[in-house]
């Protein structure tokens, strides 16, 4: 098994000392090395929203392996699925690597997630084919697979704490988890590969196979370009807040991109700056075509993939249990039928990796450019998502997705409306936000027929927990598939409301139902205080037993006499860090922290050429201070300092 390795490091004229090496595959070594202090400062987020009137023991249960994660229980992993009503276990890399399918078969959903980026640890590596297969339906007491996303990245190490605003780089961590931990009965899983890059390739191939079913292999391009160009191209309704934009421009936005991979796994974004483009789709928000590497990708339930060059329809359907169902691909070429191409048919969610036949038989499109897909419904009640895909003349995979709901049908059926409440980077039953802020209620429709309602769902806001006292109209909106928008922003003053949702029906399959008085609460606070301009004052810090420093006295908006400064020393001195222009910064202020970002020139042991992105973060209850640096240079190995000093007297961010 590949793993990281300690080495030394030598300054010019200093003796060795030991550092954590993560070498950047295809660039030329260098006399530096990246270090990592020892000592990152975890800052706890306040975990906003309950699920009332539950029980412990009735909550859906999240594990989570600890060497995946930073901060234990108040990593962002954990406080996202507390939030999204999980109770959490985390487990020593270890213990998870010792546990047995049916103790994997107790928990909805599993996490590995951004140890702030870091490598894959053994226990999860090596336990892959215990869970695997639970996750997949067939094991652990599981009869049915689960939602699965794998992340190419490492989100953690670039957000900066926030998983929450709207737009925020933390959305794919919150989306995510919410997507693999949907389906109750089954277990989901949330796969961060982190920075494993190139140098664990085998141990990341083991695990994404170990989560697979489908036809095809996986590849893995360990050293995909550092840049920031990606791009959406599916959606599901668990990420329906996150964009391209709150996906690129990272400076690193993909560590891990993987060319090939099998049918029952989709792409949800892709990296567009590679030098292969084996996948393309459409993004879900701007319609616009995209082509590349795909390095974020999700295998399950209500995936949603469109292309300019194959169509499956019809989009949606519902059917009685235990009967067939037929999809059609339309292939073309410029708007035109393309003949002779070979569509390939996957089937996941509750027939996952169910067989079909086409006709023609040899699922190859006639002169119109249609195939057909037949499959039998053997799983009983439920959904399915059918995906059809080929490959271009360009080489490039193009695929297109249909939902499928497996009931009854054929009566009235009654219907369960639940909500969720979404705002300040919030969303659950129960959530606090500041005033002035934004939130939205989304409705979810269940029941035997729930996949093929029609009709609409109106929200409203009241002041009372009886739901008598309407303060505010939130919309009608349509609803189709089974699938309703959410409600229009309502921006409240401080006080407690009271959200609640109305379907009206279909009149022909799905009755009405509206959701519980209650059953979701916005408390609206005190706004938030404004933004912070400056960051000013000296720490030190311990790091294996060596001395760091920094000194910084920065400004977003600086006057003429105010010059900014910024030092970073590590290895007792032996490397220094001095910047020289400061391109860009941002400052930010919350009830909790104050974190400084800025991007600029410097020189790093007097030699200039070299850039760093950087963030320091100041708690302001228990006034800890944490430092985030990379420094880069073209043709030089990156350098990542991270370190946090716990008794800090003249740091300052405000």
């Amino acid at each position: 098994m590949q793993s990281r390795t300690s080495t030394s490091s030598v300054a010019p004229g200093r003796g060795t000392t030991p550092v954590d090496v993560e070498a950047v595959p295809g660039r030329r070594p260098s006399r530096l090395t990246r270090l990592r202090l020892i000592g990152l400062c975890l800052l706890a987020i306040c975990v906003l929203g309950s699920v009332a009137a539950a029980s412990a023991s009735a909550l859906p249960k999240a594990l989570i392996d600890e060497a995946t994660v930073s901060g234990g229980t108040e990593s962002q992993e954990a406080e996202i699925a507390t939030a999204q009503g999980f109770e959490v276990a985390v487990v020593s890399d270890e213990a998870w690597g010792k546990m047995t399918q049916a103790e994997f078969g107790e928990y909805q959903v599993l996490i590995a997630g951004d140890p702030t980026c870091g490598g894959l640890p053994a226990g999860l590596v090596e336990s892959a084919a215990v869970y695997g297969p639970v996750v997949l339906g067939t094991a652990g007491g599981r009869t049915a697979a689960g939602n699965r996303i794998v992340v190419g990245t490492d989100p953690v190490f670039h957000d900066g704490g926030d998983y929450t605003s709207p737009g925020a780089r933390g959305t794919i961590i919150r989306d995510g988890i919410g997507f693999a931990g949907k389906l109750s009965g089954r277990t989901g899983m949330y796969f961060d590969a982190s920075c494993s890059d190139g140098i664990q390739a085998t141990e990341d191939l083991e695990i994404l196979e170990a989560l697979s079913n489908g036809t095809g292999s996986w590849t893995v391009d360990g050293s995909p370009p550092c840049g920031g160009n990606v791009s959406l191209i599916a959606s599901n309704p668990s990420f329906l807040d996150l964009t391209t934009e709150s996906l690129q421009g990272w400076g690193c936005s993909v560590h891990e991109s993987y060319p090939t991979f099998p049918t029952d796994w989709s792409a949800l974004a892709v990296a567009t700056d590679t030098a292969s483009h084996p996948t393309c789709g459409v993004d879900p928000n701007t319609e616009e075509s995209a082509c590349g590497e795909a390095y974020l990708l999700v295998a399950g339930t209500d995936v949603v993939v469109k292309s300019g060059s194959i169509e499956l329809t019809p989009p949606s359907a519902t059917n009685p249990v235990g009967t067939d169902h037929t999809v059609t691909a339309h292939v073309t070429s410029e708007g035109n039928p393309l003949a002779g191409q070979t569509v390939t048919f996957t089937v996941t969610g509750v027939n996952e990796g169910a067989a079909g036949t086409c006709e023609p038989s040899s699922c190859v499109t006639d002169s119109s450019g249609n195939v057909t897909f037949t499959y039998h419904d053997t799983n009983g009640e439920g959904d399915d998502t059918i995906k059809a895909s080929f490959t271009d003349e360009g080489g490039s995979l193009q695929s297109a997705t249909a939902k499928k709901h497996w009931g009854e049908g054929g009566k009235e059926e009654p219907t369960t409306t639940t909500t969720s409440l979404s705002g300040g980077g919030q969303s659950g039953p129960n959530i606090t936000v500041s005033e002035g802020t934004a939130v939205t209620d989304q409705a979810t429709l269940t029941g035997t027929n729930a996949g093929s309602a029609t009709g609409t769902v109106s929200y409203k806001v009241y002041s009372d927990s009886e739901c008598k006292v309407e303060v505010a109209d939130a919309g009608t909106v349509p609803v189709s598939g089974g699938s309703a928008p959410a409600s229009s922003p309502e921006s409240l003053a401080q006080g407690k409301y009271y959200w609640q949702a109305t379907y009206s029906g279909d009149g022909s399959l799905n009755e009405g139902s509206t959701s519980e008085c209650g059953s979701e609460v916005e408390t609206v606070g005190p706004p938030p205080p404004p933004p912070c301009t400056k960051a000013i004052g000296s720490a030190t810090f311990k790091a294996a037993g060596e001395k760091a420093a920094i000194t910084n006295k920065l400004y977003t908006e600086p006057t003429k006499k105010q010059k900014q400064v910024l030092v970073l020393k590590w290895e007792n001195g032996a490397n220094a860090l001095k910047l020289t222009r400061l391109a860009s910064a941002v400052c930010t202020v919350t009830a909790k922290k104050a974190v400084f970002d800025g991007l600029g020139e410097a020189t790093l042991n007097g030699e200039p050429g070299w850039t760093v992105k950087f963030k320091l973060v100041l708690t302001t209850k228990k006034h800890r201070f944490a430092v985030h640096a990379k420094i880069t240079k073209p043709g030089e190995e990156t350098l990542r300092v991270n370190g946090a000093a716990t008794s800090v007297s003249s740091e300052e961010i405000a």
